[in-house]
Parts: structure tokens; sequence; C-alpha cells
């Protein structure tokens, strides 16, 4: 399975605007506009995409997991880098990888 960079770009910039609208870098005070509850993206009619922050020692970074939508068997996992929760390019990038 892959995905193509406009649609991992469209992902990225819709989680983004619902769970880091003001585009928060991870320093300073969290916005209470900060979501890192896990959200749920379909990539396709088999497969979805589960999205969300996590805070790790060096910072907040990225937590995707692309799953089978049918039986939710874990078909990737990857972490982002932290310093970078509020770029729409970053995310869709760590999309494009985890797809492929």
């Amino acid at each position: 399975m892959s995905i193509d960079q406009k649609r991992a770009l469209e992902i990225a910039e819709i989680h983004l605007q619902k769970m880091n609208p003001t585009r928060w870098d991870g320093t300073g005070a969290r916005p209470s506009g900060f979501d890192n509850r896990i959200a749920t993206y379909v990539v396709d009619q088999d497969m979805e995409l589960d999205i969300s922050f996590e805070k790790e020692d060096d910072g907040w970074t990225y937590h995707c997991e692309l799953r089978d939508s049918g039986d939710e068997t874990l078909l990737g996992l990857l972490h982002g880098k932290g310093g970078d929760i509020n770029s729409s390019q970053s995310l869709a990038e760590i999309i494009v990888e985890v797809c492929s």
C-alpha cells in the first residue's frame, strides 16, 4: 500500500487543523486547543491511519499507526521527530513513509 503526497498532505492538514489548530511547536505552555488523543483517518477501503501526538523525553512527536480497517491488524508504525509537530509537510512525509 502506498499513498501519494497530495493525499498525505491533505490528511496532515486536516489533522493539524483539528488537533493543533494554533500550530503550536511544542515549546512553552501547551495551548488549550492542542489535543493529543488519537484521530483516525481513512486511507482507502482497506486501511486506516491513527495519528496522535506523544510527549517523549526530547519533546513532542507524531505517532502514526497504519491498520487494516477490517481486523485492525497493525501494518505499520512510525514516530516523527520532536519539534516539528506544527508542520503539515513533516507529518505528510511520515504518513507517506508509514504507508509505503
